[in-house]
């Protein structure tokens, strides 16, 4: 007869039978390891519970000491028989004396013996159904949904004695289960009688199990854990699991669902026993990430450009936001994190804020804080308007309003006349000429203090800022300048001729505007 060690050899026909694993049960005791012919391993693994997180096929239990001895042949499914104790001097045996034999109580279900021959060699015990050659048998039950077995017994008499092979856990069916040897002759009697016994009990209900989600700290650690006011049902355990290649695998031993870094991870849980309940759904454990701090810049102004700063930060990514703070931790947050300059005072003005980034799907907040100093200080550099000046004497008007055109006569220059500036005749500096000097004289143009010729951005004087046109005869209407700006005192030397037209682009020096 075929032996089959369900210790040592049990995994190896699962897997032929590409059966993913079983969880093995704790009072499960190793047999001794057998020969093992994996014939028909492909029909047992279809024959057995292959539930990947229930405990499958088990030879949990022997009678009670003094209530049963080892028999022969063990079944395909690694079952040693016993003859057990009982009444009835032929070796037949009730369910009551099977439960009495193994310590287990009574059975929810048994049946009375069914004699040989059966009926097309089969025979019916409530869901269980037995097929025999006349010498060996097989079974198979039909469990219903949410149910599954807890306790099996099969009588098996031939001979003088009944074989007892007795199943305990979520098993569906073994083969090879016969009568004890018939005196000498080497091999199983033949089948006279067969009785079952089972009972079955409903599976627990699947665990309800939680996870958690957290921004990533130092040495932070989530566990799936149950739901609150959830218990494991009374003789089972809790078993952890988690999908690889879409199949659950049992967490090891040591092995805990624990998330200890950035990701995400799911956990399944179930109540196992001999009868497992079904899987949880996922307890998701998930660590996110930080958002980078925010990359700032401090800002430094006169306040002749701005008279307002706002703390800015760059290079924000998408979804995230940012929020500022009074402190580099803690703190209150800042809606408008500005500096508004107090013109009252003449001192620098300093304002410090923080930002936080934010990620706005998982609010998670940046580990530190990005401090952005605004900083005003007063206007140091000087302020003019840029209207244009002319020699003071008889007006002429050009098309352009804003310019002043005057000429003079060489007695007006040697006296001195005024420089005026802009559309109310400021005196802007003054104009005198001097010589003859071989038929040439010099003109002198010096500023009043704040006045400036002309400058452009870069703070150079502008080319023809100061201009003079000599002429015998006095015009009537514009023809043009000539002579050249030596500085913001300057001298012109000129032909010595009746009429002097002078004309200088000037800046008036202003109080700075403050920007807005």
């Amino acid at each position: 007869m075929r032996n089959f060690s369900i210790a040592g050899n049990l995994n190896k026909v699962w897997m032929l039978a590409l059966v993913a694993f079983m969880v093995a049960c704790s009072q499960f005791e190793a047999q001794g390891p057998d020969d093992v012919n994996l014939e028909n391993a492909e029909e047992l693994a279809s024959a057995f519970s292959m539930d990947p997180y229930g405990l499958g096929l088990e030879n949990a239990r022997v009678p009670l000491e003094g209530k049963g001895t080892a028999s022969e042949p063990v079944s395909d499914g690694g079952i040693t028989p016993y003859i057990i104790t009982g009444t009835s001097g032929g070796g037949n045996r009730t369910c009551d004396e099977v439960a009495t034999a193994y310590g287990i109580g009574s059975f929810e279900n048994s049946f009375e013996q069914i004699n040989t021959p059966f009926t097309n060699n089969t025979a019916t015990f409530g869901l269980l159904t037995a097929t025999t050659d006349g010498t060996f048998v097989s079974w198979s039950i039909e469990v219903p949904e949410g149910y599954c077995v807890k306790y099996v017994a099969a009588v098996v008499k031939g001979g003088n004695d009944a074989n007892v092979y007795f199943y305990e856990g979520d098993v569906s069916g073994d083969s090879g289960l016969a009568s004890p040897g018939a005196g000498g002759s080497g091999g199983a009697a033949s089948l006279s009688n067969l009785r079952f016994c089972y009972t079955l009990e409903e599976k627990p209900d699947a665990p309800i199990v939680e996870g958690d989600e957290e921004c990533f700290v130092e040495d932070l650690v989530l566990r799936a854990t149950l739901a609150d006011g959830v218990t494991i049902p009374e003789g089972y355990t809790l078993q952890w699991y988690k999908k690889v290649n879409g199949e659950y695998v049992a967490l090891g031993e040591g092995e805990e669902p624990i998330l200890d870094e950035v990701g995400s991870i799911d956990y399944y849980a179930a109540f196992v026993n001999g009868c497992s309940s079904e899987m949880s759904n996922a307890a998701t454990l998930t660590i996110n990430p930080l958002p980078g701090p925010p990359t700032g810049g401090d800002q430094d102004e006169e306040v002749c450009d701005f008279s307002k700063l706002t703390a800015t930060v760059k290079d924000v990514p998408d979804g995230v936001s940012i929020v500022w703070y009074d402190a580099p931790t803690g703190g209150n947050v800042v809606t408008d994190p500005s500096l508004v300059y107090d013109p009252s005072g003449d001192e620098v003005q300093t304002a410090t804020f923080y930002a936080e980034a934010v990620n706005d799907e998982t609010e998670c907040v940046s580990a530190t804080r990005t401090m952005v100093t605004l900083t005003l200080r007063p206007c140091t550099r000087e302020c003019y308007d840029d209207e244009s000046a002319t020699g003071r004497g008889n007006a002429f008007t050009n098309r352009r309003p804003a310019t002043w055109f005057q000429w003079n006569t060489r007695g007006e220059l040697i006296t001195g006349v005024d420089l005026v500036y802009g559309r109310q005749l400021e005196k802007a500096g003054s104009v005198t000429i001097s010589g003859p000097d071989g038929g040439f004289r010099t003109i002198t143009v010096t500023l009043d203090p704040g006045f400036r010729f002309a400058q452009d951005a870069d703070g150079n004087i502008v080319s023809g800022a100061l201009k003079v046109f000599a002429s015998n005869t006095q015009f009537t209407q514009f023809s043009g300048f000539s002579g050249a700006l030596q500085s913001n005192t300057a001298t012109i030397r000129v032909p010595d001729t009746g009429f002097y037209f002078v004309h200088g682009d000037i800046e008036r020096k202003i109080d700075c505007p403050i920007a807005d």
